[in-house]
């Protein structure tokens, strides 16, 4: 013999009931057997069906007809009835009941999917707090970086550097006067030239010549004034690297900072949020369409066994009023609100997001600078792109072109704004052969 669970037993019992009660009736007939027994297997069901409980009550009237030709006295229906009771109850009404939070918990959780599909905007309200306390901290070392760079301006590029035209018009000057003009000009008697002349001739040409020199040293000095000196080469450059360095730091904190902005704008995109909303939709249209036609079996099954477990009663009662009783169980409008199911409100629309809507929380883009960085340093800016929402390859941080940090102190100057297309130089060699050629 298969084996049947709890439910699938208690309909056979019942069925065997119904079995019994036709004979005892003296309704044994072979059509009344044979009726009884096509419904087994419907009655094997966990849940009820509509054309069984209509069997049931057909069953049930014709045993009513049967009762009334007895005997008065002799309703041997008696003992089955708090069996069959027991049987509805625990199983039959059960089982709709059963059916109803199924079909209800379906709906409920087809309305509830709507709440899963979080817009990306919300799942980044969700960490905005947490992304302020990182840009925050880039933006304190890009303020702290911009002090650096204001001090580096005052002490360096404001105090020492002047325009590349005017070094360029005074070293010009001193680097003109290391070529001595050519002694057959310049070495003439005048013809006027007191006697002894030869004497008062290299007195005039020692005069000559001391004032081109002076004027050679003067020019020499004033190139050099305006060439840093090697300790000022030295103390700027270490200065300007030290920004240059604070720089490096600061985008490192921009790189953390936007590199959790691109992984919530990636993971959380608005294709997948509307394919999330699209699939909600359709599962909860097809759950209100399935709760809507479990909604009308159930009223209907509900009414059959509420009217199935009044024909009980009746049987229960004497002879005489089970004919009236049946007739108050077929009028009676049987109430279904113990099994009504609780219809959820319209569903809300979906959120619009697109590109638009997620462009302050898409690194590199115009709308998400002015977003975080517009309280950014005009001396020291945010990079355009830290991440690689907006960038192929990892954003490593770098000196900028021509910058020539680390600095080591006695070498060239490492800001590109002040290194100097010329300088002063050494004229110690071109002064002597100078007056080498003098000589001659």
């Amino acid at each position: 013999t298969p084996y049947l669970a709890p439910e699938h037993n208690a309909a056979m019992q019942l069925i065997g009931f119904f079995l019994c009660a036709s004979l005892l009736l003296g309704r044994g007939d072979a059509s009344t057997v044979a009726e009884l027994a096509k419904n087994v297997e419907k009655l094997k069901l966990v849940m009820p069906e509509k054309g069984t409980l209509d069997n049931i009550e057909t069953s049930l009237l014709a045993m009513v007809q049967s009762a009334e030709k007895q005997p008065a006295g002799s309703n041997t229906l008696a003992p089955f009835l708090d069996q069959i009771t027991e049987i509805i109850n625990s199983t039959m009404k059960k089982a709709i009941k059963d059916r109803l939070k199924t079909s209800q918990d379906e709906l409920d959780q087809s309305f509830k999917n709507f709440s899963l599909c979080i817009h990306p905007i919300d799942y980044i309200n969700e960490s905005l707090a947490h992304l302020t306390d990182l840009n925050d901290v880039h933006m304190q070392c890009r303020r702290s970086e911009d002090t650096k760079m204001q001090q580096y301006q005052t002490d360096c590029r404001t105090g020492l550097q002047v325009t590349a035209q005017e070094r360029e018009t005074v070293c010009a000057n001193y680097q003109s006067r290391l070529t001595i003009r050519d002694p057959a000009d310049v070495c003439k008697m005048d013809p006027a030239t007191r006697a002894p002349t030869i004497g008062n001739y290299l007195i005039a040409m020692e005069e000559e010549f001391d004032a081109v020199y002076s004027q050679l040293l003067d020019s020499k000095y004033q190139c050099g004034n305006l060439t840093p000196s090697q300790n000022d080469t030295d103390r700027c450059g270490l200065q300007f690297c030290n920004v240059q360095d604070k720089r490096l730091n600061c985008s490192l904190d921009q790189k953390a900072f936007e590199g959790e902005v691109c992984k919530l704008f990636k993971h959380h995109s608005c294709s997948a949020y509307q394919a999330c909303w699209a699939a909600a939709v359709t599962e909860h249209k097809d759950a209100l369409v399935q709760a809507q036609k479990v909604d009308a079996g159930l009223k209907v099954e509900w009414r059959s066994v509420l009217r199935i477990e009044c024909y009980i009663k009746a049987l229960g009662k004497p002879q005489n009023e089970v004919g009236p009783a049946i007739d108050v169980c077929k009028a009676t409008v049987w109430s279904t609100e113990e099994i009504q199911i609780s219809y959820p409100p319209t569903p809300p629309s979906i959120q619009l997001c697109d590109e638009d809507v997620m462009a302050p929380f898409k690194p590199g883009t115009a709308v998400f600078g002015a977003r975080w960085y517009r309280a950014s340093p005009v001396l020291s800016p945010s990079v355009s792109c830290a991440s690689q929402c907006c960038m192929y390859d990892e954003f490593v941080p770098s000196y900028p072109a021509g910058v020539q940090c680390p600095y080591q102190p006695g070498g060239e100057n490492p800001d590109p704004s002040l290194r100097s297309a010329g300088s002063g130089g050494s004229s110690s060699a071109t002064l002597q052969n100078a007056f080498e050629s003098f000589a001659a």
